[in-house]
C-alpha cells in the first residue's frame, strides 16, 4: 500500500516544481519497493516514494520537430494484453519500449514504432501514436497502449476543436492506404524501376484491391493499367507487412505468399524491395 493519500501526492508534484523555480517541467512521480529483502513475493517490502521533476524539451529535439523523423517498424512487438498491465504506468512495462528504441537508434533511425503481436499498429517507444485521416483522429485502442495524460490531452483538445477521435485502432484498410499512397516513392526509390516501366499489384485476401503504378519520367501511382512489366500476387496482409518490413520477402517468395507473372527479373526485384520507412 502506498504510504501517503492523493492529496499528499498531488501536492508533492505541485512543490517539486515550485521549489525547483521550474516554468516547464517533466515531473515523475515513482512509488517502488525497497530492499528488505530479496525474491518475488515482495510481501515483506516497504513501498517508498518519490517525486523528480526537471526542465525537458522537446522529446525528440527540436530539429527533429522541425524537419521530421525516420521511424523503424521494431522487431519487438507488445505482448498479449493478459500478460502485462498496459493500463498501469509501470516501469516493467518500459522494457519493450527501450528493446524498440536501442534497436531502432542502432540501425540509424530516430524512433521505433511498436506493434501489437497482431501487427496492428500500437505506440512509439516514448509516444502515443496519432494519424489524421478524412478529417477525423486515429488512434489504437486502449489494449495494450498507455491511456496517459498525452493521449487524453490530444484527444480532450481534438473534442474542443471539434475533431472527432476513432479510438478502435488502426485498422488494415487503413494501413493499406497508407503503403498506397507510398508506391510511387517505393517504385521510384526503393525498386529503382526504370522510364516507361510499369506495375500492377493484385492483392487477395481479407482486403481485395488492385494498385497500378508507372514510370512516366518519375514513378506514381495511376488509376489504371490494362497491362503492365509485371503483376506482383499477394494477399493484403502480406503486402502490409512486406511494405513495412515486417517479414523476410525470401521466406515469403518460397512459400508462395508473393509471386508474379510478366518480366521475371523485375517481378523477383519488386517483390524483394518493397520495404520503406514508415
Amino acid at each position: 500500500k502506498i504510504p501517503f493519500s492523493k492529496e499528499e501526492l498531488m501536492q508533492a508534484q505541485c512543490d517539486s516544481v515550485t521549489k525547483n523555480n521550474l516554468k516547464n517541467a517533466y515531473i515523475r512521480p515513482l512509488c517502488f519497493y525497497g530492499s528488505e529483502g530479496m525474491g518475488l513475493r515482495a510481501d515483506n517490502l516497504k513501498v517508498h516514494c518519490a517525486v523528480a521533476a526537471w526542465d525537458w524539451g522537446p522529446y525528440l529535439g527540436a530539429e527533429q520537430i522541425e524537419k521530421g523523423i525516420r521511424v523503424k517498424v521494431s522487431p519487438f512487438p507488445k505482448r498479449d494484453p493478459e500478460a502485462m498491465i498496459y493500463k498501469a504506468k509501470a516501469t516493467g512495462n518500459y522494457i519493450n519500449s527501450m528493446l524498440a528504441l536501442r534497436d531502432a537508434l542502432a540501425s540509424g533511425y530516430d524512433e521505433a514504432l511498436i506493434l501489437g503481436t497482431d501487427n496492428s499498429v500500437n505506440e512509439g517507444s516514448g509516444e502515443n501514436f496519432f494519424m489524421v485521416k478524412d478529417n477525423k483522429l486515429i488512434t489504437p485502442e486502449l489494449v495494450t497502449v498507455l491511456d496517459g495524460i498525452t493521449r487524453k490531452t490530444i484527444i480532450t483538445l481534438a473534442a474542443d476543436l471539434g475533431i472527432e477521435t476513432i479510438d478502435s485502432g488502426i485498422h488494415a484498410e487503413i494501413a493499406l492506404d497508407e503503403v498506397h499512397g507510398s508506391l510511387g516513392y517505393i517504385a521510384g526509390k526503393k525498386i529503382s524501376l526504370e522510364d516507361g516501366m510499369s506495375i500492377i499489384f493484385h492483392l487477395s485476401g481479407g482486403i481485395e484491391r488492385d494498385l497500378f503504378v508507372k514510370v512516366d519520367g518519375r514513378a506514381s501511382v495511376v488509376d489504371h493499367l490494362k497491362e503492365a512489366t509485371c503483376v506482383i500476387n499477394a494477399d493484403s496482409r502480406t503486402f502490409v507487412m512486406l511494405a513495412c518490413g515486417r517479414i523476410d520477402p525470401q521466406a515469403e517468395i518460397d512459400a508462395g505468399r508473393i509471386s508474379w507473372t510478366g518480366d521475371n527479373e523485375w517481378g523477383e526485384r519488386v517483390a524483394k524491395n518493397l520495404r520503406f520507412t514508415m
